[in-house]
């Protein structure tokens, strides 16, 4: 079955934030269509090794990681205002350094 992911151009650059279930799914199916994926979470853990022998960079924390086309908020529905406000230079950063459109999605990964 072909999904929007599969339509879309290759070498697109993913930032998905919750490294659970539902994020690391996203985030090996943008892999897997060809796109440059980093995961990132609010601590370490074991999903970091997982997400690195997947090929997938691993982040920690809020600080600048790089300059993504999208951005899947993979939190539960309470946590997202958490996690928009812990990106909040990095979303800043993203829309000043580029003319194409960013991509933002939220899913819950609790709710």
């Amino acid at each position: 079955m072909a999904t929007d992911v599969d339509k879309t151009a290759h070498n697109a650059r993913v930032c998905v934030i919750g490294p659970g279930r539902v994020g690391f799914a996203l985030a090996r199916r943008h892999q897997l269509a060809g796109h440059k994926v980093t995961l990132c979470g609010r601590s370490g853990g074991d999903w970091q090794q997982i997400a690195q022998a997947a090929g997938m960079q691993s982040h920690v924390g809020s600080d600048p990681v790089g300059i993504f086309d999208r951005y899947l908020f993979c939190v539960a529905d309470d946590q997202l205002q958490q996690a928009v406000d812990q990106f909040q230079s990095q979303l800043a950063s993203s829309l000043k350094s580029t003319q194409t459109p960013i991509l933002f999605a939220h899913t819950s990964g609790l709710h």
